[in-house]
């Protein structure tokens, strides 16, 4: 499934290396912040102070390198965390901005692991990606631990008397690691709902999708009541109004939008059907590949009041018309071409795609995310045979 947190600019830091947003009350004891940065390996340049929303990237700012030097100076309502970007490198050095005097030394080679002292937010942030990165060296030890011992089996390097046990004890203890990393994961943004780092966690974990829907609605609860003006609060309100009203037995938002001749076409126009509203895009493998099964029930299914309207994630026209041709899709196709922000896309809470929804002839949504098999028993329940 291909995902818009894959898509981003790596929007994963939590999990990995790096992750961007802004986040909540600000850290700092300051009016203002200044940053005074020194990058390794590039002598001359600009660097770009960078900001995400919940739904675009800003630039902050803009100063030339000299020397390997840089500085920025301003102020944040509530701490966030940046990235700074030097030139056309393709990674940037992430920085939890507060309104306090910061220094940051960065690395060409390197820029994810930049060091910062002066920011109390990114030294919170760090010291919960530290041990999460303790759960990832358990995981790749038992790997290697795993690993070794069936190299050892398959050359008749050991003895295999019990080796079936071994096997079995370190997957039990590696899906523990993984269940106990998940568990803390969870937990740690709940434990620090009161720092700028704890709610940008919290965010960034949403992002990442690990929470149920149950999670996600206490996690805003208990965010919205420990920090009522953090932005994250806001971008996970805003989060779970979109999916609330996307639910099985909501009535589907309406929306408008242009189809490959430019004519507008609206999701009213199909009230009195049931109609499949499928969100993909000509780049998204696994859409491509659920593009037959699709094919196979709208053509049993077109002469029973069932039709398919295509929401295309697209950037380009040209790509998205040839994927249309190349797979033959003969339903109606309507897209805006901005690919992750398109407005419908951002209406309908999709995240990652292929993605659908089935409406019945008053517009209300029965059923969601039917793929293959499942979208054509669906179907058959509801439109048998005459």
């Amino acid at each position: 499934m291909n995902s818009l947190n894959s898509l981003k600019i790596n929007i994963l830091w939590i999990l990995t290396v790096v992750l961007l947003a802004p986040s909540c009350k600000s850290g700092g004891s300051g009016d203002s912040y200044t940053i005074e940065g020194k990058i390794n390996g590039l002598e001359t340049g600009q660097a770009f102070l960078l900001l995400q929303t919940d739904g675009d990237i800003d630039t902050v700012a803009t100063v030339p390198i000299e020397a390997g030097v840089f500085n920025f100076s301003g102020e944040v309502e509530h701490a966030s965390m940046h990235f700074i970007r030097f030139g056309d490198l393709p990674q940037a050095a992430p920085v939890f901005i507060e309104n306090a005097a910061i220094t940051i030394t960065a690395y060409v080679d390197s820029l994810p692991m930049i060091e910062v002292t002066g920011s109390a937010s990114h030294a919170d942030l760090m010291a919960y990606i530290d041990d999460m990165r303790a759960f990832d060296a358990k995981n790749m030890e038992l790997q290697t631990q795993y690993q070794n011992l069936m190299m050892g089996a398959q050359s008749g390097a050991m003895d295999t008397t019990g080796l079936m046990g071994q096997v079995n004890g370190l997957i039990a203890e590696l899906n523990a690691n993984i269940d106990a990393k998940t568990k803390f994961q969870k937990q740690w943004p709940l434990d620090n709902l009161d720092k700028a780092a704890g709610a940008y966690a919290a965010w960034a974990n949403r992002q990442a999708q690990i929470y149920t829907p149950e999670e996600i609605q206490d996690l805003s609860t208990k965010l919205s009541a420990a920090q009522p003006n953090s932005p994250y609060a806001g971008y996970i309100a805003s989060y779970l109004a979109k999916i609330n009203g996307t639910q099985v037995g909501a009535t589907a938002p309406d929306f408008s939008l242009p189809d490959p001749d430019g004519k507008t076409v609206s999701l009213k126009d199909y009230r009195g059907k049931y109609v499949l509203i499928d969100f993909w895009a000509g780049w998204c493998s696994p859409c491509r590949a659920e593009n037959p099964n699709l094919i196979a029930a709208y053509e049993t299914y077109k002469g029973r009041n069932f039709e398919v309207l295509g929401v295309s994630l697209d950037r380009e026209k040209g790509y998205w018309l040839q994927a249309i041709e190349q797979d033959a899709l003969p339903w109606t196709q309507v897209s805006d071409l901005k690919w992750w922000r398109s407005d419908v896309a951002q209406l309908y809470g999709i995240e990652s795609i292929p993605a659908n929804f089935l409406l019945d002839p008053q517009g209300k949504i029965i059923a969601r995310n039917l793929r293959g098999p499942a979208l054509l028993a669906e179907l058959e329940s509801i439109l048998p045979a005459q």
